[in-house]
């Protein structure tokens, strides 16, 4: 701790009991923020670690909140609580915002997917089939390589295609199976995002499949 920070403590600890709780955290964060924890920052001020820890997160409440607590309508306590629980609302909506994002993304993939069944010819019922095939096969994270992010899909389709078959003739479901699952494995870096887009592939694909009459 250098001399500007002892100091800075030493102003601190003769003005803290005139300074209402959110000046104190304030204070402290300020002297945290430097780098010094709040274990040396609770012995120069003759208190607590989870004093100083209790302060902190009270100035991290809603602005409304903190407005009231400074009129003496809300305690430290309360500020807390209300500190907390607002945090736990900020993850939630992130999380939703996350998982909004993602499904947004797997649909977008379902689409190019559905688009690439229907440009190797194949029926909605051998789709199903390939797409199902493709999501038992084990995801593989040879091609996790941030290098690829902005390579084409035309390219990727090229680097996931599996050997051809040795023997003339019509590929089966497996081969085509296997090509699925090497692009996708590589352009869908996520692998919920990838399962996801493909089950809504698959999902497409079985509601375009004709009625049996």
């Amino acid at each position: 701790m250098n001399d500007t920070m002892r100091s800075a403590l030493a102003d601190l600890r003769t003005r803290w009991f005139g300074l209402h709780d959110l000046d104190r955290a304030r204070a402290v964060d300020a002297i945290h923020r430097t780098g010094i924890s709040l274990k040396e920052i609770a012995a120069a001020l003759h208190c607590s670690r989870s004093l100083l820890s209790h302060l902190v997160r009270a100035a991290d409440a809603p602005v409304a909140d903190r407005a009231e607590a400074r009129w003496g309508k809300l305690s430290t306590r309360a500020l807390v609580r209300r500190a907390r629980a607002a945090g736990t609302r900020q993850r939630s909506r992130h999380r939703e915002a996350l998982a909004f994002e993602r499904e947004q993304a797997a649909f977008e993939a379902a689409r190019r997917i559905s688009e690439w069944l229907a440009q190797q010819g194949l029926t909605a019922v051998d789709s199903n089939e390939v797409i199902r095939m493709a999501l038992a096969m084990p995801v593989t994270t040879q091609w996790k390589d941030p290098a690829l992010a902005d390579v084409p899909l035309k390219e990727i389709l090229d680097l996931g295609k599996p050997p051809l078959p040795e023997t003339k003739g019509p590929r089966g479901n497996g081969w085509y199976a296997r090509w699925l699952h090497g692009w996708t494995s590589i352009w869908l870096s996520d692998p919920r995002t990838r399962v996801r887009a493909l089950e809504v592939a698959a999902a497409h694909t079985t509601a375009s499949e004709p009625e049996v009459p």
